[in-house]
């Protein structure tokens, strides 16, 4: 609850002046009027926090705010969407602090950039999603730096393989056998042949049928 609320006049009140020095406590005072932050007193308060800047940039002004800038600059996820939503384009000042973090690395790259992230390709590299998305949509092929840690989860293995190589993906081959479902659709779409490694997964499940029929119209 806000008490200064409940007064006509709340910058009589004791500590107001105070309150309104904490940008998350500004922002709130003005919840229902935000067009009154746009005031060169309170821009300042805001520009401090990266949060709030970007909030009055997007919100308020519905433009850049460079007066906020540097505090937006800190944080990763602010600074995506600074660009997303307000320059609509790069916003090279953040992208230090975008290229910490493996998704907004890659959704940066997509969307703001609309082309690869150089900066941002070790911490994508980090994360197996981050990394199968980033070969897909920006690097429109192979993510050789992040293949070892897409080799270990099953399911951007398959995909991986089926939709970035469109063929073999040998450093997955073992984590892709592991799932009868993964096995099938490696055999069928990626090798068109068989698949041995993952032979023993396929026949106890209900892949076994299929798999048979696959490797007939297959024969040689």
């Amino acid at each position: 609850m806000d008490l200064y609320n409940y007064y006509t006049k709340p910058e009589e009140l004791p500590y107001f002046d105070k309150k309104l020095s904490v940008p998350k406590l500004l922002w709130e005072h003005f919840k229902y009027e935000r067009t009154l932050l746009d005031v060169p007193k309170y821009k300042k308060v805001l520009a401090k926090s990266s949060e709030y800047a970007y909030k009055f940039a997007n919100e308020v002004i519905n433009g850049r705010f460079p007066e906020g800038e540097d505090a937006i600059a800190t944080d990763p996820e602010n600074s995506y969407w600074y660009a997303v939503d307000v320059i609509k384009s790069a916003f090279p000042k953040g992208e230090k602090a975008i290229a910490t973090d493996s998704l907004y690395s890659m959704v940066y790259a997509r969307d703001a950039l609309k082309e690869k992230f150089p900066l941002g390709e070790e911490a994508i590299a980090t994360e197996a999603d981050s990394a199968y998305y980033y070969a897909l949509d920006l690097l429109k092929g192979r993510f050789p730096k992040a293949e070892k840690l897409i080799s270990k989860d099953s399911k951007f293995a398959i995909l991986y393989a089926l939709y970035v190589l469109k063929g073999r993906f040998p450093e997955g081959e073992d984590v892709i056998a592991q799932t009868p479902e993964h096995s099938y659709n490696y055999a069928k779409f990626a090798l068109r042949g068989r698949f041995e490694k993952g032979e023993d997964a396929i026949e106890n499940s209900k892949y076994a049928d299929r798999y048979h029929w696959h490797l007939e119209r297959n024969k040689d």
